[in-house]
């Protein structure tokens, strides 16, 4: 908070930016560490003055006239020499809409990329690559004669008389799968049903929408970035789980070329949406040049994005800080009621001074950021390591899981327990699934959670049971409508503690004279797949949760931070208040206590 005095005003002034604010919110969509440079970040500032009318009317002529003036020359004085910041505009400060907030009236947020176009040039020297290169030289010579900005073709819609060559068609069409789809509104589709453009219903299955976004960007589809979040935000930020994860991507395209020392210029990408998870763009770059190179499936993007698939995204490309930068916020609320440019005519949307700031910004970051050894090698990896890998986990998931069914002997341990179970499903007893249970298991189109046995379906659920003698809050309605099973779940912890057979997550720390505490609580499922998630709480002193598999079923893994566990009649612990985790699709019937400690309240 910062006091300025003027003409015998008292102004007092807090500032909050657009991406300090959202750190402040959520840590997975605070600004990224890599990302240094901006061309237009958005400064509000909250102020209350405190004087006679005529000194508030020479402040207001003060800072429309020479304020602007003055900061700069109090930013200048107190930067590095390492550190650059201009002041494009300065607003009247005239309080005509005291509800507007840096982060949260920001409707869009746009970032820009500089991708070098050798990225996407076959890596194999040899006559493909020449005649790639020779294609995409000389299309940069002749659009280049025809520009007459030095090479900074920044007009999306702007078209030139020539054609593009493969490898920039190949790019467009990459980059076009990244982006949202606008779901159009019921009445449209079933006009499209009656004249037979759409032959399927598949777009009326469940989609989340950008609900109070403006005019039509609403209708643009939220996806799960999960899969592209930085590694360093561990489970608890990056869990699907989490609203923060579910963003919009409005636009990522081609906006212009630059060039370089080199004869291939680097593409101007600019990505705009409601927000970016920490690390999704760079990913995203990484993805895009994959599947440019045709090393990943075209419907990568689409898999990816699913919140009950885990399949982490390429490793970002060497030296982001270098190639991407933040471009801008628009927040078109605002800007309805105060005119095109939001703030009368003094904030101008891609003015003059904005480009040239952009321009020197370029020429900075591309300087820094030649391609050198360490592209190659980053590509190589790509190509070699992390695609196959990539592709290899995409077709295990189509593997056939019947042929991988276990024998049917059930340890003597769990006998007890697993025939309870089965009683409770011959019975058709099976308790309801509670909705927040329901929103981390993996359901069918129609909102049914099933999972197959042979040719036919059964039901899924999961209900939790207490240790009555560890609890002393109220008790759930399973306790009361299965006694035995409840007494026979807990036994059977006891008894798996004695034997010391317990299998510990990597990232598990224990020592060597380590015993489980027994648990208050034991969520129990049946035919349950759940998608990557963490739990909510936190754990009563052990903090790890114990999980075991029973039944006669192929497949159905427990993944723990990427890593797969076989559980049937293996118990493992892990710390699923902190441990992104989720099930492996199975076969046949399949069953899994959980045991936890909750808070106590």
């Amino acid at each position: 908070m910062t006091a300025l005095a003027k003409s015998s005003v008292s102004v007092i002034v807090s500032g909050l930016s657009y991406s300090t604010a959202t750190k402040l919110r959520q840590p997975s969509l605070a600004q990224d560490r890599n990302v240094r440079s901006a061309v237009s970040e958005f400064l509000s500032l909250n102020y209350k003055m405190v004087g006679s009318q005529p000194s508030i009317e020479n402040w207001k002529e003060y800072a429309k006239v020479n304020l602007i003036n003055d900061l700069q020359s109090y930013v200048d004085s107190r930067v590095t020499s390492n550190c650059r910041i201009t002041i494009h505009e300065v607003d009247a400060l005239v309080p005509r809409d005291a509800s507007i907030s840096a982060e949260q009236s920001c409707t869009q947020i746009a970032y820009k990329y500089l991708m070098p176009l050798t990225w996407v040039l076959p890596l194999q020297s040899g006559q493909e690559r020449l005649d790639a290169e020779g294609e995409l030289e000389r299309w940069w010579k002749q659009v280049s004669l025809q520009s007459k900005e030095s090479f900074q073709q920044q007009h999306p819609g702007k078209k030139w008389n020539v054609s593009s060559p493969k490898i920039i068609k190949k790019l467009k069409h990459s980059l076009k799968t990244v982006e949202s789809e606008t779901v159009v509104n019921r009445k449209t589709r079933r006009q499209s049903l009656g004249e037979g453009r759409i032959v399927s219903d598949d777009r009326d299955a469940p989609k989340r929408l950008a609900h109070g976004r403006f005019g039509q960007l609403w209708r643009k589809e939220r996806r799960c970035w999960s899969n592209f979040a930085c590694p360093s935000l561990g489970g608890k930020y990056s869990s699907p789980s989490h609203e923060s994860v579910w963003r919009t991507v409005d636009r990522a395209r081609i906006v212009g070329f630059r060039d370089t020392t080199a004869t291939i210029p680097d593409a101007i990408i600019e990505f705009s949406g409601d927000g970016f998870v920490v690390g999704q763009i760079e990913r995203i770059v990484s993805s895009v040049v994959a599947l440019t190179q045709g090393w990943l499936p075209q419907d990568f993007m689409a898999i990816a994005t699913q919140p009950n698939i885990f399949l982490p995204a390429p490793a970002p490309p060497p030296r982001t800080a270098s190639r991407l930068y933040y471009k801008s916020a628009r927040y078109h609320f605002h800007e309805l009621t105060g005119g095109r440019n939001a703030f009368e005519d003094t904030i101008r949307v891609e003015s003059d001074a904005e480009r040239q700031w952009e321009s020197e910004l370029q020429q900075i970051l591309s300087s820094v950021a030649p391609c050198t050894l360490e592209d190659s090698r980053w590509l190589q990896k790509l190509r070699d390591d992390v695609c196959p890998a990539i592709q290899e986990q995409l077709d295990e998931s189509t593997t056939d899981l019947s042929q991988s069914l276990p024998p049917t002997n059930t340890p003597e341990v769990y006998s007890r327990t697993l025939s309870l179970l089965r009683g409770l499903v011959g019975a058709s007893r099976w308790p309801t699934t509670s909705q927040a249970r329901a929103r981390v298991i993996k359901q069918n189109e129609d909102g049914s959670m099933s999972s197959k046995k042979g040719a036919s379906e059964i039901s899924a659920g999961s209900f939790t049971v207490v240790n009555e003698y560890l609890w002393s809050g109220p008790l759930p309605l399973a306790n009361d409508l299965f006694p035995e099973l409840t007494d026979a779940v807990f036994q059977l912890e006891e008894a798996l503690i004695d034997t010391k057979s317990v299998q510990a997550a990597e990232g598990v720390e224990r020592g060597s004279s380590w015993k489980r505490s027994p648990s208050t609580h034991c969520a129990v499922n049946r035919n349950a797949q759940f998608t990557p998630h963490v739990d909510s709480g936190r754990g009563l002193g052990q903090s790890l949760s114990l999980i075991v598999g029973l039944g006669d079923y192929g497949g159905g893994e427990t993944y723990v931070q990427g890593r797969a566990y076989d559980i049937r009649y293996s118990p493992l612990e892990f710390d699923g208040w902190s441990q992104l985790h989720w099930t492996a699709p199975f076969v046949n019937e399949r069953f899994s206590l959980v045991f936890f400690s909750p808070e106590l309240v």
